[in-house]
């Protein structure tokens, strides 16, 4: 069975890779981007290579909930997590009416992550 591509988008290097070496160790293959436009180039030039976008929390270049919804908007057979750094009710709500998948308020505890990907997936 081919391992399921997911798309990492993460503004902070070491917490990226750090999360990518858990997700690789999972049996799934990585890519990263550390900007929201870096991310939507990769999704064009290669959409049906990905099977997950994970967010997590906002970037430098857009909001985390501009990128969740502009992937929906254009690339809807592409499973969506957002993580934010903090619960925040009003931007669950937002990203989830824009067709976010699951948002999760923290992901220290990376097991709940992956359960959460394995549910989609």
């Amino acid at each position: 069975m081919t391992p399921k591509s997911i798309l990492l988008v993460q503004h902070d290097k070491q917490g990226r890779e750090a999360l990518a070496i858990t997700l690789r160790r999972s049996n799934y293959q990585i890519s990263s981007a550390s900007q929201g436009m870096q991310a939507l180039t990769l999704l064009e030039e290669r959409s049906m290579h990905f099977h997950c976008l994970i967010v997590i929390d906002h970037l430098e270049d857009m909001p985390g909930q501009e990128l969740i919804g502009l992937v929906r908007s254009r690339f809807q057979e592409i499973k969506t997590i957002m993580v934010s750094s903090q619960a925040d009710e009003e931007e669950e709500q937002f990203v989830k009416a824009n067709g976010c998948d699951v948002y999760m308020p923290d992901y220290s505890d990376k097991n709940i992550l992956l359960k959460a990907i394995e549910g989609l997936l």
